[in-house]
Parts: structure tokens; C-alpha cells; sequence
């Protein structure tokens, strides 16, 4: 993910990979001493991004809360692909399961309680035409 601060004008970057995350920050300035300035970079195992509070403060000032909860489940090993899909796929997914299933995915969560339920409406409506 790479996102601009809007308070500094600088550009941040977060990597997650198998063992390791990166973060990189580019100091965007005017100024002639700062011309010459090569980007930041921090490279953390799982375990010390999960331990380093102030990187995660960062983390959540620059792309939000919800990125910070996604990179430190990733950094568990917790990998949620499902809810990550585009609607459509997902609705096409949903569409293509058995009643009961359809159900149980339903109980997993408020958005596939709202996905199910409009592939459930869907369904019925394109059945009874």
C-alpha cells in the first residue's frame, strides 16, 4: 500500500511479505538540503512490527485503522481473502453454493449477512420468473 500524508506532503509505503514488513517514507520538501534524500526504510519480522506500538500508530495515522487490523492479522498468520473480494465475484460465489451454506456464511459476519441476503432476493426473484 502506498499513501501521501496529507498533513506533510510526504508518501508512505507499507509491504507485508511470508516473514517480513516494510516500511518506507519519502520526505517530499523544497528545500535544497533536502534534494538529496534517500527514503526511509524499516524492515520488521512479524513479531517486532507486532511489538512496535509506535509503527503501528503510524501505520493507522497514515492508511487507517482498518489497515493497521488487516497488516497485524496478516502478521499472525490470519488471512481473511473472502471479504477482500469484489462484490460481484462474491455475489457470484455466494450464488453458486447450496442453501444450508449459503446460511452458515450468512452467520459469519454483518456484510455476508448483507451480501446472502441480497444473492437470497436474487435468487428468488430470477427462480419465480
Amino acid at each position: 500500500l502506498v499513501q501521501d500524508s496529507p498533513t506533510s506532503g510526504n508518501i508512505h509505503s507499507i509491504q507485508v511479505f511470508q516473514c517480513l514488513v516494510i516500511w518506507r517514507c519519502w520526505r517530499i520538501s523544497l528545500r535544497s538540503e533536502s534534494r538529496n534524500a534517500h527514503p526511509s526504510e524499516q524492515k520488521n519480522t512479524h513479531q517486532d512490527f507486532l511489538d512496535d506500538v509506535n509503527l503501528q500508530v503510524h501505520v493507522s495515522v497514515i492508511f487507517g485503522n482498518g489497515v493497521l487490523k488487516y497488516v497485524c492479522g496478516l502478521c499472525q498468520q490470519q488471512f481473511d481473502y473472502l471479504e477482500r473480494l469484489p462484490k460481484d465475484l462474491l455475489l457470484n460465489v455466494i450464488l453458486c453454493l447450496e442453501l444450508e451454506d449459503i446460511a452458515r456464511l450468512s452467520q459469519t459476519s454483518r456484510a455476508f449477512k448483507k451480501d446472502t441476503d441480497s444473492c437470497q432476493t436474487f435468487s428468488d426473484t430470477s427462480k419465480s420468473m
